[in-house]
Order: structure tokens, then C-alpha cells, then sequence
């Protein structure tokens, strides 16, 4: 079996435009060897913040719900379009409109989707009716799924070869921490001053970010050098984010060269066909587990016999235990490379989650098991999104993200209605915990196969 270990995202091909000759830099090889300065931590720090308002953004129907449904006096059916729309239309993001952050650069791209989304959302404090508000939460929803896999791109452009999962790692926490930061801010908010200041809340914070982007936020330097190789400023910002550039350094370049091919057409070349479908087939596995327990372990538990105090506690966690594993995971990663970190993961995941079928009882037993399963069922999700940045190549990454996340996310939409089928108080505590670890095994033999059938080396070009 071929080791995963060597993914850094560095191509070993030239472009055929810039050949070799006459290209002074190479700026993926001086980023990817660099020791990283301030500013670039600084970097991802910002894409990590922007990830938090993302969590709180794509968070804030499910804190308005409840008011809305009693003041509208909806029906479930109509709360739950509501819920589900802005995923939905993320998955649509991730496969029509990922591919913008590879063709405009990371900086445009990003600028769009935020003002996007706090648009739609602050427009959801005006809404009228049931229609305006969905709609709004559509177009929220493109915007966000263009946001989150682009701001993860552009994390890991900034850093070098050996930072690039910690960074991934480190943003994609971002999304759940905005989530719990924007929820504690939304129960002080809601009681005294209802549903629109929530969505005033999510669509301000994004325009926050927003603002502080158009000033701060750089083009990644691997983008300039793919696509703007001649602009004015990529050896100041390659030196800003600590890397050593020849004062007489006037040409710069990419060694793993440049797409001759739309960035979803590049996915499916005979060599990455089977990896991309086997990589989506994990993600779809991996999220509808993570948001099977998300959205249903507080009503497992309370069928279970406990009380709904004791059941958001679990929540509560589960999903800081997942923060936690994913850093791990992402160290992990690091060192032994993917198909341990993950086989680490969904091994740890199936463990955990038959250990929590059968254990009942105090809190004390309980409670450091609920841990354990938070830290690998949510933190093999963000492992994974390192994952999947590290194999493609600058060129074709913020398509690839994308997609694999659109796929993911058709995991999350049918996590709820799978959820819907089993979990009721006829049906046995241990009969739902497990199956909420089935994704895990299916996800675990498509990793098998895909080390197995088609070992994943270094990235290629994106033209091979």
C-alpha cells in the first residue's frame, strides 16, 4: 500500500509557458520552504476569523426558529425548509461556484461571497413572509459555500508545506467555535429584541469581516504566480509572509504550472477520476455522521431517559471534544500523513460510538465517552478537509474543495431525514447511537480502497 504521507500540494511539472528558464522564483517552493513571519500567521488567523462568521451566519435561522414559527405560526414542514435551505443551496455553491475562486483569484472571490452573505442575511430582519426569508437564506447560502472552501485555500497558501494541515485544521474549527460564540450572543439578544436581531447580528458581523478583508486581506502569492506571474507586488508579499526572495528577483513563476483546463474538467483526468469520486464518497460518509449526532444526540439522549439539561450538555461537548480531536488529527496528519490520520479517525469514530451504544448510567461514566466520540467523529471532518487541500494542486484547490464539500454536504441534508426514520422514543438507545456510526464503517472501507486501488502520491499537474 503506498503511503499518504508525502501530500504537500507541490507539483513536480514546469509550465510549459514559463519552461524554467527565465523564471527567477518559483514561489510555491520559496512558500513551501519558508519559516513562516507574523504576518502570515496573521493571515490565517483573519481566514480563521472569517470562518467564525460564517459559523455564526449559517448558524442564525436555527437561533430565529423558534420566534419565527410562533410568530408566523408555521407549520415543522415550513420551519424545516427554512433550515435546510441555505445548506442546500451550499451545496450548489460548492459545485457552481467554487471554480470562481480558482478563475478570480482567492481575494475577489472571497470579497463577493461575504458581501453576499450578510446581505441576504441582514435582510432577513425585514422579511415580510415566509417566502422573502427563504429566499434570503438561499442566497446567504451560495455566498457562504463560496466563502469557506476559498478562506481554507487561501490559509494554506500562505503557509509552508509543513503548516498546511494545521492551518486547514485551525480555519476550519473557525466555523464551529462562530457557531457556539454566535449562539451564547444570540440567547442575550432574542429574549429582549426577537428574531430580526439575529439576522441584524449575522449580516453585521459578516459585513465586519467584510470591511476588514477590502483592507487587509492579500491575493494568495500562488494564485499571482499561476495566473498574474507579472503583476507588481508578488516579491513583497512572498518576503512579507517570511520567505527569502533575491533582490534581483524580477520573474516569477509556479514549478507545478498551470491548468490548460477548466478546474472541474482537471478533477477527472485518468489520474485523479478514481481518487476525486472515492474522496467525495468519504465526504458525503463523514458529514451526514457528524451532523447525524449534531443534530439528533440531544434527542438520543433524552429518549434515552435523561433530562434535555443533561442532553446539551452532551451537545455542548461533543461538539468542543471534535475541536480538540481535529488539531490532533491534523498533527497526526503531519507526521504520518493521510491514510493514518484518517484510518486514526473513522477507527477511533467506530470505537467510540459502539462504546456510547453501551454505556448508560452515571455521568461520570458517560460523559468522557461522549468526549472521545466528539474529539474523532467532528475532528475527522476537519482532518479531512486538510486532506483534500493538500492532494490538488493551487490551481484546481478552491474547485476541488468545493466539490468535495458539496458532496459532503448532500451527506448533511440527509443526515436529518435519515434521522427523522430512526430516532423516536420506541426505538432503543443503543439501536440509534450505532447507527449514527454506520457512515463511519462505509467511509473507513472507501479510504481502504482508495489507499489500495489508487494510492494517492504527490499532487500532479493539473494539464496531466
Amino acid at each position: 500500500m503506498t503511503s499518504w504521507g508525502s501530500l504537500s500540494g507541490r507539483e513536480t511539472a514546469t509550465s510549459p509557458e514559463r519552461g524554467g528558464g527565465g523564471v527567477d522564483v518559483f514561489v510555491d517552493d520559496a512558500i513551501g520552504d519558508m519559516k513562516p513571519s507574523p504576518y502570515a500567521f496573521a493571515i490565517v488567523g483573519l481566514c480563521g476569523a472569517i470562518a467564525m462568521a460564517e459559523g455564526l451566519d449559517a448558524q442564525v435561522m436555527a437561533f430565529a426558529a423558534p420566534l419565527v414559527a410562533r410568530e408566523w405560526k408555521l407549520d415543522p414542514s415550513a420551519i424545516g425548509a427554512l433550515l435546510a435551505a441555505s445548506i442546500i443551496a451550499m451545496v450548489l455553491a460548492g459545485f457552481m461556484l467554487a471554480p470562481l475562486g480558482d478563475r478570480l483569484g482567492r481575494r475577489p472571490a472571497i470579497l463577493f461571497a461575504l458581501a453576499v452573505a450578510a446581505t441576504a442575511t441582514a435582510a432577513g430582519a425585514i422579511a415580510p413572509g415566509f417566502a422573502w426569508l427563504l429566499c434570503s437564506r438561499v442566497v446567504a447560502g451560495l455566498g457562504l459555500g463560496l466563502a469557506f472552501p476559498t478562506v481554507v485555500a487561501l490559509a494554506m497558501e500562505v503557509m509552508p508545506r509543513r503548516y498546511h494541515a494545521l492551518a486547514v485544521v485551525t480555519v476550519s474549527c473557525g466555523y464551529p467555535v462562530g457557531g457556539a460564540v454566535g449562539g451564547a450572543i444570540a440567547a442575550q439578544l432574542i429574549n429582549d429584541h426577537g428574531a430580526p436581531s439575529i439576522f441584524l447580528l449575522g449580516g453585521a458581523t459578516t459585513a465586519l469581516f467584510l470591511g476588514i478583508c477590502l483592507l487587509f486581506l492579500p491575493e494568495s502569492p500562488l494564485w499571482l504566480a499561476g495566473h498574474r506571474p507579472g503583476k507588481a507586488g508578488i516579491a513583497r508579499l512572498v518576503r512579507k509572509l517570511g520567505a527569502m526572495v533575491p533582490a534581483e528577483a524580477s520573474s516569477f513563476g509556479m514549478r507545478e504550472g498551470s491548468s490548460a483546463r477548466s478546474p472541474v474538467a482537471a478533477l477527472f483526468t485518468a489520474e485523479r477520476r478514481a481518487r476525486t469520486l472515492l474522496l467525495w464518497a468519504i465526504n458525503f460518509c463523514n458529514l451526514s455522521m457528524v451532523y447525524f449526532y449534531i443534530i439528533w444526540l440531544p434527542t438520543i439522549v433524552v429518549n434515552g431517559g435523561q433530562d434535555a439539561s443533561f442532553a446539551a450538555q452532551v451537545l455542548a461537548l461533543f461538539s468542543a471534544a471534535g475541536v480538540a480531536g481535529g488539531l490532533l488529527l491534523a498533527l497526526l496528519l503531519r507526521r504520518k500523513g493521510a491514510g493514518m490520520a484518517l484510518g486514526t479517525a473513522y477507527l477511533g469514530s467506530i470505537f467510540c460510538i459502539a462504546l456510547l451504544g453501551n454505556t448508560s448510567g452515571s455521568a461520570a461514566a458517560f460523559l468522557p465517552v461522549v468526549i472521545g466520540a466528539g474529539s474523532f467523529v467532528v475532528g475527522s471532518q476537519f482532518c479531512l478537509n486538510a486532506v483534500v487541500n493538500q492532494y490538488y494542486p493551487s490551481a484546481i484547490r478552491a474547485t476541488a474543495a468545493g466539490f468535495a464539500g458539496g458532496a459532503g454536504r448532500l451527506g448533511a441534508v440527509a443526515a436529518p431525514l435519515i434521522g427523522a426514520l430512526l430516532v423516536h422514543p420506541a426505538t432503543p438507545y443503543r439501536t440509534t447511537i450505532l447507527a449514527g456510526g454506520v457512515p463511519a464503517v462505509l467511509a473507513l472501507i472507501a479510504l481502504i480502497v482508495l489507499l489500495a486501488a489508487a494510492p494517492l502520491q504527490q499532487a500532479r499537474s493539473p494539464t496531466d
